[in-house]
């Protein structure tokens, strides 16, 4: 109780500053609580996020299948 007590008397203290100094604290504290938990997305922007994840798989396919392509066509250039 004496940790309480003084903090108190601090407060009776500092006057009419100590309730805005008190809001201040707790506002920082809670904004920095809220930074913390890992925001909810809509699921709007999940399936636009699946949509791009999606269409890139696509793309690599297309991009190892005109390697392959291209591959094959110099190889066979280099045996004739």
């Amino acid at each position: 109780m004496g940790i309480i007590n003084e903090i108190s008397r601090m407060f009776v203290a500092m006057g009419p500053f100590s309730i805005p100094i008190v809001a201040i604290i707790c506002g920082t504290i809670i904004t920095i609580l809220k930074k913390d938990k890992p925001k909810e997305r809509d699921p709007e922007e999940t399936r636009m996020i699946q949509e791009i994840y999606n269409s890139l798989e696509r793309q690599e396919k297309r991009i190892e299948d005109l390697e392959t392509i291209m591959y094959d066509a110099k190889r066979k250039d280099d045996l004739s």
